[in-house]
């Protein structure tokens, strides 16, 4: 019989140095175990006893703590790192049994270092162990304290400039089992075109008597009804949210794809419209008198049975200081027929949560969105798991025990909100797209990192005359990107012609000789547009030297007009040498 069973939490070793909280989903026999970890991530799930660490819920501090104790392991010398100086407690009672821990608990630290006192009365040894930049004890490859000995301590250099760091306490837990479902609400957010749904909803909270009769409808913002320069007008979402949905649909780029690495957080409209609909229901229950609420989107297919009592099991173990408890995600299973929630609620302490389609928040939890969400800059889902997490009071159901279920957009591909990739189907197709990027000079430039750039490279051009009535756009008035373009490059390749005159307009503009890379100047981008009245300013600036200036492939502006078809136009800069 292996070390672990599955449904064991332990820790497991994802790469080197990095260990993160799973559940055992298998004993394959061979002294490895396949895992599910916590944050949902489906890659490198087979692991080695030694690649994994037994633990145990502390529902006094709620969070696990390992459940053997390992002593400390000496240190190779190496390069410097930093030391602090422990006072540990050597218990002469025999060893912990399985199941119990000799835990350290920090003090306040000491003269050189940070003594900690354990449980377990015996005589004081000091020892050095290595940590971080945070005063964190630091781990070998085995996941032992290391410790740094006396003789290591010779020739190593201190760090300069380093603050003195206090020990990180513990963040204090709330009361916990205190909440009732009495204190709360139930929320569900439906479009009003999506009465297929509402339905399905209804049906679903029929047979629990607290969920049916205190759950509300919000109705949802439609994406089809908004437009981005309202939406960052109304200070709702952010200049940069708005390039980047552009930048994503000009790549192709989807918010689904079947490797995770390829998804894009972007907001479409439909996003936008969802996130708004999730702040309408942070704001009905603040404008409520309810503790918490919880929160559902209609695209639920399943709530397990007894959902009010295994509600109320949830509500048993949650801190009363809680943010956001998520009572499913993308990744896990729903409570098997049966069985009852009996947790324990883990604590997420890194990454975020992919949906939000059943939730629970409280009142200090939608302060904290609403404060610190909006404007809204990516999905909404990402921001509340990162925010939630950061908080520190971000709780979840462990996978095998969802108290609801929805499958992944990809699965249903029902979807509002979300966009999947789309490319050409044919050779043929994917030869015309090839063709149409290498016949456009600004088309080889998908993006930039300077914000003036991008948003002409997006054709954003109520952006860009946002951007340049901003006191500090100088800078990017003036910025040359990784190609040497400069704005007015971007924005003649992109034809906008209004953004190129408020350019050639502003004084403090001075790049108009730049080249670029490919021997582009400002002139050769707007007579490959057709920009008469653009090619006319640039030509009228007294500054500006390079009218006849050749591209890599030795044309001047007028011959690049000439192969555009602009006859009038190069004639126009024949008689101006270009």
């Amino acid at each position: 019989m292996g070390r672990f069973s599955p449904g064991d939490v332990v820790q497991g070793l994802f790469s080197e140095g990095q260990w993160y909280l799973a559940t055992v989903e298998q004993d394959n026999g061979d002294d490895t175990y396949t895992v599910t970890w916590f944050d949902g991530d489906e890659s490198n799930r087979t692991k080695s006893s030694a690649e994994l660490k037994l633990m145990r819920f502390d529902a006094d501090q709620q969070t696990y703590h390992e459940v053997e104790a390992s002593q400390p392991a000496v240190a190779e010398p190496a390069e410097a790192v930093a030391v602090e100086s422990v006072e540990i407690t050597v218990a002469e009672s025999p060893e912990p049994a399985a199941g119990e821990s000799s835990e350290l608990v920090a003090a306040e630290p000491a003269e050189q270092g940070v003594e900690v006192q354990g449980e377990a009365d015996g005589d004081v040894e000091e020892v050095l162990l290595a940590v971080d930049d945070d005063g964190n004890p630091l781990l070998d490859d085995e996941g032992n304290l290391i410790q740094v000995l006396e003789e290591d301590l010779e020739g190593m250099v201190p760090q300069e400039g380093a603050e003195e760091m206090e020990p990180r306490e513990p963040r204090e837990v709330g009361p916990i089992g205190t909440l009732t479902l009495e204190d709360g609400m139930g929320l569900f957010i439906n479009l009003d075109r999506r009465e297929d749904r509402k339905k399905a909803m209804e049906e679903l909270a029929g047979p629990n008597k607290w969920l049916s009769a205190n759950m509300t409808r919000i109705a949802a913002v439609n994406g089809d009804e908004l437009s981005w320069p309202q939406l960052v007008g109304d200070k709702l979402f952010t200049l940069e949210a708005r390039i980047m949905s552009q930048r994503a649909a000009n790549m192709n780029l989807a918010t689904i794809a079947d490797d995770p690495d390829d998804c894009s957080s972007h907001l479409t409209l439909g996003g936008c419209g969802c996130a708004l609909s999730h702040k309408k229901a942070w704001q009905a229950l603040l404008d409520s008198k309810a503790k918490w609420a919880l929160v559902m989107e209609d695209d639920l297919v399943f709530l397990c049975p007894n959902f009010d009592d295994e509600l109320k099991a949830v509500l048993q173990q949650l801190p009363e200081d809680f943010a956001v408890c998520y009572l499913g995600f993308h990744t896990g299973e729903p409570l098997p027929e049966g069985e009852h929630f009996e947790g324990p609620l883990v604590q997420q302490e890194d990454g975020w949560l992919a949906g939000l389609w059943c939730y629970m928040i409280s009142r200090a939890g939608a302060e904290l969105m609403l404060e610190h969400a909006v404007p809204f800059q990516a999905q909404v889902d990402t921001v509340v798991g990162i925010l939630a997490v950061q908080d520190g009071r971000c709780y979840t159901v462990p996978p095998g025990q969802f108290l609801a279920f929805s499958p992944p957009t990809e699965e249903s591909l029902d979807t509002d909100v979300q966009t999947f990739r789309v490319m050409p189907e044919t050779e043929e197709e994917m030869m015309e797209m090839m063709e149409a990027i290498a016949e456009d000079p600004g088309a080889s430039q998908l993006f930039s990192d300077i914000a003036l750039h991008d948003a002409a490279l997006q054709g954003l051009s109520d952006v860009c005359m946002q951007i340049l009535g901003q006191p500090e756009s100088t800078h990017d008035l003036n910025a040359r990107d990784g190609c040497g373009q400069t704005a007015l490059h971007a924005a003649a390749w992109a034809g906008l012609t209004d953004v190129c005159m408020a350019i050639l307009e502003r004084p403090d503009f001075t790049e108009v000789n730049a080249i670029d890379d490919e021997g582009n100047s400002v002139l050769h981008a707007a007579a490959f547009k057709g920009l008469s009245d653009v090619c006319t300013k640039i030509l009228e600036r007294s500054e500006f030297t390079e009218a006849a200036a050749c591209d890599c492939d030795e044309r001047t502006a007028a011959s690049l007009a000439v192969e555009k078809g602009h006859l009038e136009l190069a004639e126009k800069l024949r008689k101006h040498c270009a």
